[in-house]
């Protein structure tokens, strides 16, 4: 993937923070990357903003949230979204790996890959393949 030029300095030590966990990047997805890179540096931006204006603010009728705050709640979502594309999260990357390794077991996790879902193990903490 190629880091794009316009992102801000704070989106570009994201992206060079996560683009060596990306599960089988590709060229083409570089913009929404990118896109991933700039929600999470947004994220970081308001919560600096709320961390000094309060999440609680007043208004013309009283107190009432932040703004930013609910700006920040789609952001994380997005970025959940988008970081399980990415295979960023410790599920996504469990599937790709159980993909690319069907005869392998992750020893101590308890947790396998069955019928495109993960199962949990219980009995003896190991994954097993059904």
């Amino acid at each position: 993937m190629v880091k794009p030029s316009y992102l801000p300095a704070g989106a570009k030590r994201i992206w060079d923070e996560l683009v060596p966990h990306v599960q089988r990047p590709h060229p083409s997805y570089s913009r929404f990357f990118a896109i991933l890179c700039m929600d999470l540096w947004d994220i970081e931006t308001l919560d600096r903003q709320l961390m000094k204006e309060k999440l609680i603010v007043k208004g013309t009728k009283g107190t009432r949230k932040h703004p930013a705050a609910q700006i920040r709640r789609e952001k994380v979502g997005e970025v959940i979204r988008l970081a399980e594309q990415f295979g960023l999260t410790v599920l996504a990357a469990m599937k790709v790996y159980q993909a690319e390794n069907p005869n392998k077991h992750i020893a101590g996790e308890g947790i396998s890959l069955l019928n495109g879902q993960w199962k949990r193990d219980i009995s003896c903490g190991t994954t097993t393949t059904h």
